[in-house]
């Protein structure tokens, strides 16, 4: 047996010790294949095509739902149900843009609509996006509202997901950096018992600076021994659209797509790391993806692993 296999091998039948939640729909000990849908209330037919597609494939795409503003449940209804049944699904609450201008009442008031709407139709809950962002607010303010929002989707016994955002020294304010804030400022309990916490990097933000696999491991392990009980990935790749030509972007976007989705850190167990990637850009760089040009650099990397 290869050792490829025997990882696979091993991912479907040993079991990891993380939290339970008998509710949620069940999810794969292995790796994530992710990507992100910023519109699904207006578009979303192409990306079950391309679920359908992964499939036949041997893969089960993770498409994570963008909540916007001025939302409600009902308009992403259509959506879910219909990726749902050929795909995972994470819904992002809030995208940290939106996070500084909405009360805790409405952020928690989300957390309970979605709940309520959707159960473990949605696979995972993302109840706090780029949380130590600068741009977020008060870490206080920041923290009671993403930590309601945990509280209650635990509570229904489904799974919880954090992102953190990466900014080595492209910080304003240090204090804000990555791994100190998460340390200083999320609940013990909720350390303990979130199911993911997974990293945004954009590295055209911060200075073209791209990690080392030497120095991808060092941060996982951080947020290992931090969140003991949590599987760990890339929560948000991408590169804006407003990067050169047409032609510069798609072989810088190939270049990045192709590295964080390869991105392996050497940790001491291997089922800890899921992947993910989460291509912010994939409603419009992957479908539909008999025509968008990166849907083959997509595939090539979700198939190499």
């Amino acid at each position: 047996m290869n050792i490829c296999l025997a990882v696979v091998v091993a991912l479907a039948t040993a079991t990891l010790s993380l939290p339970a939640a008998a509710s949620a729909a069940p999810l794969p000990l292995g790796p994530v294949y992710g990507d992100t849908l910023d519109d699904a209330t207006s578009s979303y037919s192409s990306a079950v095509a391309g679920s359908r597609h992964a499939q036949m494939i041997g893969r089960t795409l993770t498409h994570r739902v963008v909540i916007d503003a001025g939302t409600t449940a009902s308009d992403y209804a259509p959506a879910i149900h219909a990726l749902s049944p050929v795909s995972h699904v994470m819904a992002e609450l809030f995208d940290s843009s939106d996070v500084k201008r909405t009360s805790q009442a409405a952020y928690t008031a989300r957390a309970s609509e979605y709940i309520s709407a959707f159960g473990s139709e949605i696979n995972i809950y993302e109840i706090g996006n780029e949380i130590n962002g600068e741009w977020l607010g008060t870490p206080a303010s920041v923290v009671a509202k993403q930590y309601a929002a945990y509280q209650k989707v635990k509570a229904a016994g489904l799974k919880t997901a954090l992102t953190g955002y990466y900014n080595p020294d492209c910080w304003s304010n240090q204090s804000h950096a990555m791994l100190p804030w998460l340390a200083a400022n999320i609940p013990a309990d909720e350390k303990a018992g979130l199911d993911f916490v997974l990293v945004s990097y954009y590295e055209v933000d911060c200075n073209n600076h791209r990690p080392t696999q030497t120095e991808w491991t060092s941060i996982f392990a951080q947020l290992h021994t931090m969140f003991p009980n949590a599987r760990l990935g890339i929560g948000e790749v991408g590169l804006s659209t407003a990067v050169g030509s047409s032609a510069t972007r798609l072989a810088k976007a190939m270049n990045i797509l192709t590295y964080y989705y390869g991105l392996v850190p050497r940790l001491p167990d291997p089922r800890i790391y899921v992947r993910g990637g989460f291509w912010w850009y994939g409603q419009n760089d992957l479908y539909p993806y008999t025509t968008r040009p990166l849907w083959t650099t997509f595939e090539n990397a979700i198939r190499s692993y």
